[in-house]
């Protein structure tokens, strides 16, 4: 399943990790694989310079839109500080 991050807290963008191989959200933060996509989202905002920058993470089945535009709501979300 696909993994989905966003920059917690803060407008930007999202980044979807595809999950080709079916890995669970603790085998993928332990091969790196969180760490690096956290890191690319981070490098890629506004917000790159800032230090300690909490991305949120989840399963892409996890997150649910809102009436808001722009907005929506995860589930089971981890974070991860980059």
């Amino acid at each position: 399943m696909d993994v989905w991050f966003h920059v917690s807290g803060l407008a930007s963008a999202h980044l979807v990790y595809r999950n080709t191989d079916g890995a669970t959200l603790k085998q993928l933060r332990k091969s790196g694989v969180i760490y690096k996509m956290a890191l690319k989202l981070k490098i890629s905002s506004k917000y790159k310079k800032m230090p300690n920058i909490e991305v949120d993470y989840t399963f892409i089945k996890d997150v649910s839109t809102t009436d808001i535009p722009g907005r929506v709501t995860l589930s089971r979300s981890k974070v991860m500080k980059v």
